[in-house]
């Protein structure tokens, strides 16, 4: 299996949902990632997925500037 790390897109948002629900068992850490990619720290060529070579999201690696 093949995996590729990409820019996040429009696109992506819903699969990012629905990997960090089961994964944090909650809706917080969805909110603060919506939160984050409107806010004025937002880097969004750092905010990557990975895809594996089927096009299953497998991973959200998030980065913001920390200033």
């Amino acid at each position: 299996m093949t995996t590729e790390m990409r820019a996040e897109i429009l696109q992506d948002h819903e699969a990012v949902y629905k990997l960090h629900e089961p994964a944090f068992r909650q809706a917080n850490e969805t909110r603060l990632v919506n939160a984050l990619r409107k806010s004025r720290a937002f880097i969004p060529a750092l905010s990557l997925v990975a895809i594996n070579n089927q096009a299953n999201q497998r991973a959200y690696p998030f980065y913001k500037d920390p200033h």
